[in-house]
């Protein structure tokens, strides 16, 4: 027995001393792939770090990280719309981060990769990143996070990211490059946002706030104050220039871009408004079941209204003249204005299942979409008649092409409350 336990322990401590030399090989086997360009680095793989993208229109802007490795002589960067078939479309010199590829074609997509150059050396390339540039960006209130952000086309790519709200709700985008309004539903206040993502200014004064627009005609705000039982018109100062009062619950407000009015629908009268644009306001129509969201037609001479069971078409004088039947509860719509198509919003029991639908104007159904979770809004963009979904209990943004076919999906922590488009 003695014998053996002396065996037994020579092979334990034989055993020991080779993981000490195989732990002193590895750690000296890593020591001499150090490089971060080697291939055989066990965490880079001979790869620069992946570049990150965003698009503003044409321009498609690179970034990656500074290197502090000598000598660099320059950089390469390589383009493709698929990513194993790159191809050279710049060299830069040494010191450069990043890269504007303003040769691109909307909605085309790219990948992108750089390689680091040094004398007669070049490294692998990078992770590719991949990007849709195209006309438009998305404004998304995430009113759980008090947040904001401006995506790319793709709705793969922060753009603008802004914190400090403390339930930011429904925005209307100003003009391209001018910025935007964001309202704070309960705190009842406007703030104006700069184009680069700054606090301006607050306009305050307000119970609630579902629904603004912006009178371009005469730069002014209407504003929808349920709480208040009225609708307010006022510059973009704040100062006050009247009110439409004695309403029940002014869901929503549309204005008239042709001559600055404003349509309201009174949910709680169920029945819309409309008010010139000196505040003298109207019936429109009461013919309704239980209206939740208007919005103009394509050719901009009638209203569309989601109204339970139903959408409903309205001339300019408020007559009616068609309805579409077979929804379960229609609670909001867009307009596509160059292919004179609808995206309803179809609510199923509890809020769950909703459908998102798209018909053409006289009542075809294109296609029905499932799986989503209470979406409070959606917005067309007419550059290629796709939409992006604000799929709130989902957690998540999607776009959809004018097929129904998904293209893209962004998810944050934060529910998305509401997304607006800048054309």
């Amino acid at each position: 027995m003695q014998k053996q336990f002396h065996l037994s322990s020579m092979a334990i401590l034989g055993g020991f001393f080779f993981l000490i030399g195989l732990t002193l090989f590895v750690s000296c086997a890593d020591r001499e792939h150090a490089n971060p360009l080697d291939p055989l680095n066990p965490q880079t793989h001979g790869q620069p770090p992946r570049p990150s993208a965003v698009s503003d229109h044409h321009k498609v802007i690179l970034t990656w990280p500074a290197t502090n490795l000598n000598p660099v002589t320059g950089f390469a960067v390589y383009r493709g719309e698929d990513s194993t078939k790159m191809v050279k479309i710049a060299t830069l010199p040494a010191g450069r981060t990043g890269f504007v590829d303003s040769n691109t074609v909307y909605g085309t997509r790219y990948s992108y990769a750089y390689t680091i150059l040094s004398n007669d050396f070049e490294s692998l390339h990078s992770p590719t990143e991949t990007i849709t540039p195209g006309p438009a960006f998305f404004w998304v209130s995430y009113r759980s996070s008090g947040q904001i952000l401006k995506l790319t086309f793709d709705i793969q790519h922060p753009y603008i990211w802004m914190s400090g709200f403390a339930f930011p709700s429904v925005s209307v985008v100003v003009a391209p490059g001018k910025g935007l309004w964001v309202a704070d539903e309960y705190l009842g206040e406007l703030s104006r946002i700069s184009p680069a993502g700054k606090y301006l200014y607050k306009i305050q004064g307000f119970g609630r706030i579902p629904s603004f627009q912006l009178d371009r005609i005469r730069g002014r705000l209407w504003v929808a104050d349920p709480r208040n039982k009225r609708v307010v018109n006022l510059d973009t100062t704040g100062v006050g220039q009247f009110a439409v009062r004695d309403l029940v619950y002014p869901k929503q407000v549309l204005v008239n871009p042709a001559n600055g009015g404003c349509w309201i629908l009174d949910s709680g009268r169920k029945q819309i408004l409309f008010a010139d644009p000196d505040g003298n306001a109207a019936t429109f129509t009461s013919e309704l079941l239980s209206p939740k969201w208007m919005a103009l037609d394509s050719e901009k001479d009638g209203l569309w209204v989601a109204d339970s069971s139903r959408i409903v078409h309205f001339d300019l004088t408020g007559h009616k003249t068609k309805a579409i039947s077979s929804f379960k509860f229609a609670y909001f719509l867009a307009v596509d204005p160059v292919r004179q198509s609808l995206w309803v919003l179809d609510q199923s029991y509890l809020w769950f299942g909703t459908e998102v639908v798209r018909l053409s104007a006289d009542g075809k159904v294109i296609f029905k979409k499932r799986g989503f979770e209470a979406p409070r809004n959606l917005v067309v963009d007419p550059f290629d008649g796709s939409a992006v979904v604000a799929d709130t209990y989902n957690v998540r943004l999607v776009k959809l092409s004018a097929q129904g076919k998904e293209l893209g999906v962004w998810e944050t922590d934060a529910a998305p409350w509401w997304v607006s488009l800048e054309e």
